[in-house]
């Protein structure tokens, strides 16, 4: 029997594929940088040229920290974690810069920037694709679900829009160590996954979820351990979560002068908990199951991945879970953005039992049509941005639904946040595709564009043209229209997808065709009490 490790090198091979399929597919649809990842970039601007964690102030860049803190300066609210792998790309961008010039608009410095996100959630598919392999014993369902991840889930656009992008990445990096440090106990293993989880803490003051999952999910190794291996495994991955708690700490006592205070407002709790709970997962607005229709099936394959292993299921439960009741918690979904932003760094724990469940045929064909629904999903929130469908919304409305992000007291705006999250007409899905279809296509052939009634239960109807110049939803990547020497950005981001698609096709190839398991790597270990 061949085991995981007499085929590593193939193992390797495929996650480097999986690697290029993701990170071509993410950075020939990504965009400049939006919501608060001008900001953190602005801190890494500071820290990269400057040697510090806050803003150049005479930066030339379009970049800008908006929270002031300690001495004046001002900061990023995005943890530790990102400004520190950011680095890198402002670093090539701005010695390219410095050495061969650049262009006016977009200095190297800047654009580089435009990629980080889309590799980040290039590093996340491996890390899915890797616990899959390891959990399932099979490359070739670990390929599958990376290949879901990649193209037909909320990965996807987060890879463009970022803000939870190194959350989800570094969660997904966490687990997949955890689970190689459950198969191969070793203070070295455990001191990775340590270093994983602590990274992730670095990321959010509620990512702490992590450290409680892979808790559980170690559990049953560190119990079944004598007591001498016990205090080198507990120690090696404690201490390494311990120093990031540390830095954390530093980090937000020189921003704003506490180790607890990271930036964020008091978000107030409210008793409508319940019910955002179930509209992060089933409104038409915020839903998950609409926005990444493919978990469907994963919360199916759950109680098969119970029985087979107890502990990921548990961790994956709590993970998922958690993240929604602190999300739904407050009045605060994330709005403004494209579905369950909150959530988008737990969605993909109910891809993994997608592997558990889809084990026939029947059960494969309505997986790949799922799967299908939900890549034209993905297509739509790729295609443009979320800011074209506010000014939609308010055209249909006739009220600024979103003002009070503008000075506007929440008080004063006659519908508040509601509509976009509970009514279907006004769901980003909708207004979206219709606009794309709209603008894209129906006005290109000739046509008069879609004309929309909104007649709410009030009475206040209102109809809109979709192709008006003003409300018209245009195709919005980094390549189009691209910012200066357009063939050279052309030929770049036509490189970027051959390369992805080269890189899918060598997979399927290598993996895909040796039966429904892919390359079996065994018989899935055991532990105590854990496995029934």
């Amino acid at each position: 029997m061949r085991g995981y490790l007499a085929i590593w090198p193939t193992s390797v091979r495929a996650g480097l594929l999986v690697f290029v399929a993701a990170f071509g597919l993410f950075a020939f649809t990504t965009q400049p940088l939006t919501g608060y990842e001008p900001e953190t970039a602005a801190v890494t601007e500071g820290l990269v040229l400057e040697g510090h964690f806050w803003d150049k102030e005479d930066s030339s860049l379009p970049l800008k920290a908006n929270f002031q803190g300690r001495g004046g300066h001002y900061y990023s609210t995005a943890g530790l974690l990102q400004p520190l792998l950011e680095a890198p790309f402002f670093a090539a961008g701005h010695a390219i810069d410095a050495n061969f010039g650049h262009p006016r608009e977009y200095p190297f410095a800047y654009t580089f920037l435009w990629f980080y996100n889309p590799f980040i959630a290039a590093i996340a598919a491996v890390a899915i694709f890797a616990l899959v392999a390891m959990t399932r014993r099979s490359l070739g369902w670990g390929a599958a679900i990376a290949g879901l991840f990649t193209v037909a889930s909320i990965a996807w656009p987060y890879s463009k829009i970022g803000m939870e992008t190194t959350f989800m990445a570094a969660s997904l990096v966490a687990f997949a160590l955890a689970v190689w440090a459950r198969e191969r106990p070793s203070p070295r293993s455990w001191a990775l996954t340590g270093l994983a989880a602590g990274a992730a803490i670095a990321t959010k003051p509620y990512a702490l979820l992590v450290l409680v999952a892979i808790a559980i999910l170690l559990w049953p190794r560190f119990r079944a351990a004598d007591r001498d291996r016990r205090l080198r495994l507990g120690l090696a991955i404690a201490l390494p979560v311990l120093a990031w708690i540390a830095a954390i700490a530093w980090y937000n006592w020189l921003r704003f002068g506490g180790i607890a205070n990271s930036g964020y407002d008091e978000s107030l709790l409210t008793l409508a908990a319940p019910i955002n709970w179930l509209g992060l997962l089933f409104s038409p607005g915020k839903g998950l199951i609409f926005y990444s229709p493919v978990v469907v099936l994963g919360a199916l394959g759950l109680p098969r991945l119970w029985r087979r292993d107890r502990s990921l299921a548990i961790a994956l439960l709590v993970f998922g879970v958690g993240l929604t009741c602190i999300a739904g918690s407050t009045t605060f979904w994330g709005d403004e953005v494209w579905g369950p932003r909150y959530i988008v760094p737990a969605a993909w724990v109910l891809l993994v039992p997608i592997a558990w469940w889809a084990d026939t045929r029947l059960r494969r064909r309505v997986l790949a049509g799922v799967a299908a629904l939900a890549v034209c999903v993905q297509v739509v929130a790729v295609s443009a941005q979320y800011a074209h469908y506010v000014d939609a919304v308010d055209a249909l409305t006739g009220v600024p639904v979103y003002q009070d992000r503008f000075g506007v007291e929440r008080e004063k705006i006659p519908y508040g946040n509601d509509p976009t999250r509970w009514i279907p007409q006004l769901s980003a899905l909708v207004v979206q595709a219709e606009g794309l279809i709209s603008s894209q296509v129906i006005d290109r052939l000739g046509g008069d564009g879609l004309t929309v009634t909104y007649a709410p239960f009030e009475g206040r109807s209102r109809t809109v043209n979709l192709s008006d110049p003003k409300l018209a939803i245009p195709l919005d990547f980094w390549w189009y229209p691209p910012p200066e020497h357009k063939w050279l950005v052309r030929v770049l981001a036509l490189l970027l997808l051959l390369a992805s698609a080269a890189a899918s096709v060598r997979l399927y190839l290598l993996v895909a065709r040796r039966g429904p398991g892919g390359l079996n790597l065994g018989a899935a270990p055991t532990y105590p009490g854990d496995n029934v």
